[in-house]
């Protein structure tokens, strides 16, 4: 039941206008706009020109920021399954020292790209 007003469904290829409207068939498109439009990208490029090398800079944090989210679980797996499970019970866990650098360094790269890509 619609109550007047403007609305508008999500995932609904319908928009109500006003409450005595009928619906009015538009694409999806047209209410949530294009995914991608060139022009606005053009556009923009003016105001981002000007910056292009922090613009480089923060696109490649934000990367590196997702690959070390992405290695972060698979460090630990790695460890778990090489190191840990193995030595259970034995005591030996040589190789966790390893693991444990390389975990630093992912940690590393992962606060350093975070803090590269939310300062300026």
């Amino acid at each position: 039941m619609h109550h007047g007003g403007m609305g508008f469904g999500v995932g609904h290829a319908q928009v109500h206008v006003g409450g005595a409207g009928s619906p009015i068939k538009v694409a999806d498109d047209e209410i949530l706009g294009k995914a991608y439009d060139h022009g606005i990208v053009a556009r923009m490029a003016k105001y981002v020109l000007p910056y292009r090398g922090w613009t480089v800079l923060a696109l490649l944090a934000v990367l590196f920021y997702t690959g070390a989210t992405v290695a972060m679980p698979l460090v630990v797996k790695w460890g778990i399954d090489s190191y840990i499970r193995p030595g259970l019970g034995t005591g030996d866990a040589s190789g966790l020292t390893w693991v444990a650098l390389v975990f630093l360094l992912v940690t590393l790269v992962h606060y350093g790209a975070n803090y590269i890509s939310s300062v300026r």
